[in-house]
């Protein structure tokens, strides 16, 4: 195959860097952990989406 018609495998550049190289999920994810370690009666799923700015 010519230079020209060669195509680069994988993801495209950039792709894996959300907000600053962290995957957004697993930021969201550890955030939800904070919310639960700080409540220790333990909270709600709705309590946790409403700290978290997230739908119910």
């Amino acid at each position: 195959m010519s230079e020209a018609k060669r195509r680069s495998v994988g993801r495209p550049a950039g792709a894996t860097k959300a907000s600053g190289g962290h995957s957004q999920s697993l930021v969201r994810g550890l955030t939800l952990l904070e919310y639960l370690s700080a409540s220790p009666l333990g909270l709600a799923l709705s309590e946790l989406a409403e700290m978290a700015d997230l739908a119910p």
